[in-house]
Protein backbone atom coordinates (compact mmCIF):
# COMPACT_ATOMS: atom_id res chain seq x y z
CA UNK A 1 0.00 0.00 0.00
CA UNK A 2 1.43 3.40 -0.90
CA UNK A 3 0.16 6.71 0.34
CA UNK A 4 1.98 10.03 0.55
CA UNK A 5 5.47 8.58 0.41
CA UNK A 6 4.90 5.82 2.95
CA UNK A 7 4.99 2.14 2.05
CA UNK A 8 3.59 -0.53 4.34
CA UNK A 9 4.80 -4.11 3.89
CA UNK A 10 4.14 -6.99 6.25
CA UNK A 11 6.87 -9.53 6.95
CA UNK A 12 5.61 -12.44 9.01
CA UNK A 13 8.12 -13.70 11.53
CA UNK A 14 7.48 -16.52 13.94
CA UNK A 15 3.70 -16.65 13.90
CA UNK A 16 2.54 -20.14 14.79
CA UNK A 17 -0.22 -22.12 16.37
CA UNK A 18 0.89 -25.02 18.51
CA UNK A 19 -2.43 -26.49 19.51
CA UNK A 20 -2.53 -30.15 20.45
CA UNK A 21 -5.40 -32.46 21.33
CA UNK A 22 -4.99 -35.83 23.07
CA UNK A 23 -7.47 -38.64 23.72
CA UNK A 24 -7.50 -42.31 24.62
CA UNK A 25 -9.88 -44.46 22.60
CA UNK A 26 -11.26 -47.82 23.76
CA UNK A 27 -11.07 -50.34 20.95
CA UNK A 28 -13.66 -52.84 19.78
CA UNK A 29 -12.79 -56.42 20.74
CA UNK A 30 -9.70 -57.47 22.69
CA UNK A 31 -7.92 -55.35 25.28
CA UNK A 32 -6.16 -52.80 23.09
CA UNK A 33 -6.60 -49.06 23.51
CA UNK A 34 -5.40 -46.30 21.22
CA UNK A 35 -3.90 -42.98 22.28
CA UNK A 36 -4.39 -40.27 19.67
CA UNK A 37 -2.94 -36.77 19.60
CA UNK A 38 -3.09 -34.16 16.91
CA UNK A 39 -1.30 -30.93 16.18
CA UNK A 40 -3.04 -28.21 14.19
CA UNK A 41 -1.72 -26.57 11.04
CA UNK A 42 0.69 -23.73 11.84
CA UNK A 43 -0.41 -21.21 9.21
CA UNK A 44 -3.58 -20.81 7.20
CA UNK A 45 -3.47 -22.99 4.07
CA UNK A 46 -0.37 -24.99 5.08
CA UNK A 47 0.02 -28.76 5.39
CA UNK A 48 1.83 -28.87 8.73
CA UNK A 49 -0.74 -30.74 10.81
CA UNK A 50 -0.04 -34.15 12.32
CA UNK A 51 -1.83 -37.04 13.99
CA UNK A 52 0.05 -39.44 16.29
CA UNK A 53 -1.32 -42.85 17.21
CA UNK A 54 -0.13 -45.29 19.89
CA UNK A 55 -1.61 -48.76 20.36
CA UNK A 56 -1.55 -50.08 23.93
CA UNK A 57 -1.93 -53.78 24.90
CA UNK A 58 -1.51 -55.15 21.40
CA UNK A 59 1.08 -57.29 19.61
CA UNK A 60 3.08 -56.23 16.54
CA UNK A 61 2.77 -55.78 13.65
CA UNK A 62 0.25 -52.95 13.62
CA UNK A 63 -1.81 -51.65 10.74
CA UNK A 64 -2.47 -47.91 10.65
CA UNK A 65 -4.91 -46.27 8.23
CA UNK A 66 -5.70 -42.60 7.73
CA UNK A 67 -8.74 -41.93 5.57
CA UNK A 68 -9.43 -38.45 4.23
CA UNK A 69 -11.94 -36.95 1.83
CA UNK A 70 -8.82 -35.91 -0.13
CA UNK A 71 -7.46 -39.23 -1.52
CA UNK A 72 -3.88 -37.94 -1.84
CA UNK A 73 -3.66 -37.89 1.97
CA UNK A 74 -4.91 -41.45 2.55
CA UNK A 75 -2.33 -43.71 4.19
CA UNK A 76 -2.38 -47.47 4.83
CA UNK A 77 0.75 -48.94 6.42
CA UNK A 78 1.77 -51.92 8.53
CA UNK A 79 4.75 -51.53 10.86
CA UNK A 80 6.31 -53.35 13.82
CA UNK A 81 6.10 -50.54 16.35
CA UNK A 82 3.13 -49.49 18.45
CA UNK A 83 3.23 -45.83 17.46
CA UNK A 84 2.89 -44.01 14.17
CA UNK A 85 2.64 -40.34 13.17
CA UNK A 86 0.90 -39.06 10.07
CA UNK A 87 2.74 -35.84 9.14
CA UNK A 88 2.30 -32.95 6.70
CA UNK A 89 -1.48 -32.94 6.86
CA UNK A 90 -3.69 -30.05 5.74
CA UNK A 91 -7.10 -29.24 7.19
CA UNK A 92 -9.80 -31.63 6.01
CA UNK A 93 -13.21 -30.06 6.77
CA UNK A 94 -14.72 -33.53 7.13
CA UNK A 95 -11.95 -34.70 9.46
CA UNK A 96 -9.69 -37.73 9.22
CA UNK A 97 -10.73 -41.25 10.11
CA UNK A 98 -7.98 -43.10 11.97
CA UNK A 99 -8.13 -46.91 12.10
CA UNK A 100 -5.47 -48.87 13.94
CA UNK A 101 -5.23 -52.51 14.86
CA UNK A 102 -2.73 -55.17 15.87
CA UNK A 103 -2.57 -57.60 12.92
CA UNK A 104 -1.09 -60.44 14.97
CA UNK A 105 -3.31 -60.59 18.05
CA UNK A 106 -2.17 -62.60 21.04
CA UNK A 107 -3.99 -64.78 21.74
CA UNK A 108 -5.97 -64.98 18.49
CA UNK A 109 -8.94 -63.98 18.30
CA UNK A 110 -10.29 -61.46 19.26
CA UNK A 111 -8.64 -58.76 17.22
CA UNK A 112 -8.95 -55.23 18.50
CA UNK A 113 -9.97 -52.58 16.01
CA UNK A 114 -9.49 -48.99 17.10
CA UNK A 115 -10.99 -46.07 15.22
CA UNK A 116 -11.77 -42.42 15.76
CA UNK A 117 -12.34 -39.23 13.83
CA UNK A 118 -9.73 -36.49 14.24
CA UNK A 119 -10.09 -32.88 13.15
CA UNK A 120 -7.13 -30.63 12.45
CA UNK A 121 -7.77 -26.91 12.43
CA UNK A 122 -5.87 -23.88 11.26
CA UNK A 123 -5.71 -20.22 12.24
CA UNK A 124 -7.66 -17.74 10.17
CA UNK A 125 -5.81 -15.95 7.40
CA UNK A 126 -3.82 -12.92 8.49
CA UNK A 127 -5.24 -9.58 7.43
CA UNK A 128 -3.54 -6.26 7.88
CA UNK A 129 -4.25 -2.62 7.23
CA UNK A 130 -2.54 0.67 7.77
CA UNK A 131 -3.57 4.30 7.98
CA UNK A 132 -1.00 6.94 7.14
CA UNK A 133 -1.05 10.40 8.70
CA UNK A 134 0.93 12.81 6.55
CA UNK A 135 3.17 15.52 7.91
CA UNK A 136 1.39 18.77 8.60
CA UNK A 137 4.14 20.86 7.00
CA UNK A 138 6.95 20.27 4.50
CA UNK A 139 10.08 18.91 6.21
CA UNK A 140 8.22 18.14 9.43
CA UNK A 141 8.23 14.97 11.53
CA UNK A 142 4.57 14.67 12.45
CA UNK A 143 3.83 11.70 10.18
CA UNK A 144 2.51 8.45 11.59
CA UNK A 145 1.38 4.97 10.58
CA UNK A 146 -1.47 3.31 12.47
CA UNK A 147 -1.06 -0.40 11.67
CA UNK A 148 -3.53 -3.21 12.46
CA UNK A 149 -3.21 -6.99 12.18
CA UNK A 150 -5.90 -9.62 12.75
CA UNK A 151 -6.23 -13.35 12.18
CA UNK A 152 -3.35 -15.77 12.42
CA UNK A 153 -2.09 -16.43 15.92
CA UNK A 154 -1.32 -13.66 18.37
CA UNK A 155 0.67 -12.23 19.99
CA UNK A 156 2.14 -10.47 16.99
CA UNK A 157 5.61 -8.98 16.88
CA UNK A 158 6.61 -6.00 14.78
CA UNK A 159 9.93 -4.75 13.49
CA UNK A 160 9.81 -1.53 11.49
CA UNK A 161 12.49 -0.27 9.14
CA UNK A 162 13.14 2.45 11.74
CA UNK A 163 13.97 -0.20 14.35
CA UNK A 164 10.73 0.41 16.26
CA UNK A 165 8.99 -2.69 17.60
CA UNK A 166 5.57 -1.22 18.35
CA UNK A 167 2.41 -1.83 16.34
CA UNK A 168 2.19 1.84 15.30
CA UNK A 169 4.92 4.38 14.64
CA UNK A 170 4.93 8.16 14.73
CA UNK A 171 7.28 11.12 14.56
CA UNK A 172 8.02 10.25 10.91
CA UNK A 173 9.50 12.43 8.22
CA UNK A 174 8.51 11.96 4.57
CA UNK A 175 9.93 8.67 3.32
CA UNK A 176 9.40 4.95 2.83
CA UNK A 177 8.78 2.68 5.82
CA UNK A 178 8.08 -1.01 6.12
CA UNK A 179 7.26 -3.49 8.83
Amino acid sequence: MRKSGYIILLLLLGLSLNHSVKAQIACIGGTATMDVSSTDVLCNGDSTGSISVIINNGAAPYRYRLISTEPTFNVDTTINVANYTFNDLPVDPSGYLIIAQPTNPTPPPPTSICQTAVFISEPSAITRSGTVTDNTCNGGNTGAIDYSVSGGTSPYSYTWSTGATSEDINGLTAGTYWV
